[in-house]
């Protein structure tokens, strides 16, 4: 009970004392000691106090104490014990003979070292005390300094969580610059790959058109020698029906023949030099292009 709340409940706290205590009740021989009346040594008690005589408490105290005085008389002499005997007989009001009764108790049994060397202070109870209040004393330092430790434990674990913090958001924002300064590299290469491919299809455009126009060039001139050379081969023709002789016709046809063939010869060689001119224009081009790249 006393671990979980600290105190008896008042509405029994006097009946568990009595039990705790084994408080003998013997009605008569504190009726003999009531009988003898207030000790001298308190006489004056009740008019000391506020309200005098009036004061139940004080003439109840002044009874408990004269009690005590005449039952041992060295209590007469102990300035203290009004002030220890009073909390009791507060607590126990009209009940004077359980009032007495726990206090002879208490100072039987827990208090008899105070009179050891009575009138002169108790020595070795003041150096228990000594001792009591330097380990407590201690005790409250270790307790202290075990808080200050702590305390500077959690500020150095707090310290350390807002650095890892710092330096996670660090590493995050370089993490974040990288990405970025790597999807920049990134973009400019595709840029680069991307001029560079326009410029060969660019390029290659110019080259095909300049190929189309010299064939279209081609073409005609070839037309232009096919029909003349049609044209030439019908005088021709025109002229040997006219002649006679069947063999200058077949001599004639046979010239006319051979300067076609080689007239296509010629042809070809011009085209294949126009085409080796125009793959080398086209190769130096995209060389100085990449140059200038």
């Amino acid at each position: 009970m006393l671990s979980a709340y600290g105190e008896f409940p008042a509405r029994y706290r006097q009946l568990i004392w009595d039990h705790l205590l084994r408080l003998p009740h013997n009605t008569a021989a504190f009726s003999l000691l009531q009988d003898k009346g207030v000790h001298p040594a308190y006489r004056d008690l009740a008019q000391q106090l506020p309200g005098g005589t009036r004061n139940t408490q004080a003439v109840r105290l002044q009874a408990c104490l004269s009690q005590l005085a005449h039952w041992c008389p060295l209590f007469a002499e102990a300035g203290f014990l009004p002030r220890f005997v009073f909390p009791f007989v507060k607590l126990y009001g009209t009940k004077a003979e359980a009032a007495f009764e726990l206090v002879a108790t208490l100072l039987l049994n827990w208090c008899s070292g105070w009179f050891e060397l009575f009138p002169n202070p108790p020595l070795p109870l003041l150096r228990r005390f000594l001792v009591v209040a330097e380990l407590e004393q201690r005790s409250k330092q270790v307790a202290y300094d075990s808080a200050a430790l702590t305390a500077q434990r959690q500020q150095l674990a707090a310290l350390d969580a807002q650095r890892r913090a710092a330096l996670h958001s660090i590493d995050d924002a370089m993490a974040a610059a990288a990405s970025r300064l790597d999807d920049r590299a990134k973009e400019e290469k595709l840029k680069q790959i991307r001029l560079v491919e326009e410029a060969h299809q660019a390029s290659v455009s110019l080259l095909r058109a300049e190929w189309q126009s010299e064939l279209a060039g081609l073409k005609s001139e070839l037309d232009h020698k096919r029909r003349q050379a049609a044209a030439a081969l019908k005088a021709k023709q025109e002229e040997e029906d006219l002649k006679v002789e069947s063999q200058r016709r077949l001599r004639q046809l046979a010239e006319d023949e051979a300067q076609m063939t080689a007239t296509q010869l010629q042809l070809q060689a011009e085209r294949q030099a126009v085409l080796a001119a125009a793959g080398q224009a086209a190769i130096a081009q995209k060389a100085q292009e990449q140059q200038k790249q």
